[in-house]
């Protein structure tokens, strides 16, 4: 049985309409590239991790629910 917190992250997960994959630089520096599937933003790491291997790199799902105002950023695990 699912919980509330597991239902409302699966809906949010079927709400995604884009994600990207953010790089961590440095203390509160960020390089952001969106992406319009998920395919894209998991190769993009791949490249990105073979030109840095010790970079820090976060994919995110942008998702904009019918009943939220605003977008709502999900971490995605690879």
């Amino acid at each position: 049985m699912a919980t509330n917190l597991e239902t409302y992250e699966n809906y949010l997960l079927e709400n995604i309409t884009s994600y990207t994959v953010t790089e961590i630089v440095g203390r509160g520096k960020y390089n952001i590239t969106p992406f319009t599937n998920f395919k894209d933003a998991k190769d993009n790491i791949t490249v990105q991790k073979s030109k840095n291997p010790l970079g820090r790199f976060l994919v995110y799902g942008i998702s904009t629910p019918i009943n939220q105002p605003f977008p709502i950023s999900v971490p995605i695990t690879l």
